[in-house]
């Protein structure tokens, strides 16, 4: 299927994400959490595998194998938060994250 490119965007209330077949958009998904989901989360670094789940699950129902993901975009990632993701990636089949 080429080279997909997973792009997540997580917000204050939601998480964006799309992936991308080289340049072309496959599909994009949209989020929202709930004060309830997000409780007891002080950082967005440590909602990091809550919002993982959703993503990983959605990718899964849309036929997504991982293994062909080349690589993640995190647009407007805080520097402090990218040791903390970049540790949590490394844990899964994906290859490559960067950090914009």
């Amino acid at each position: 299927m080429g080279n997909l490119i997973l792009v997540v965007n997580p917000g204050s209330t939601s998480t964006k994400f799309a992936i991308f077949n080289d340049e072309n958009l496959v599909f994009e998904q949209s989020v929202s959490h709930s004060s309830d989901d997000l409780k007891g989360f002080t950082k967005i670094a440590e909602q990091f595998n809550f919002r993982k789940e959703i993503i990983v699950s959605e990718l899964i129902s849309r036929g997504v194998n991982l293994e062909d993901i080349s690589a993640i975009v995190i647009p407007n990632c805080d520097p402090h938060n990218s040791e903390y993701l970049a540790d949590h990636w490394k844990k899964t089949p994906l290859r490559y994250t960067f950090y914009l």
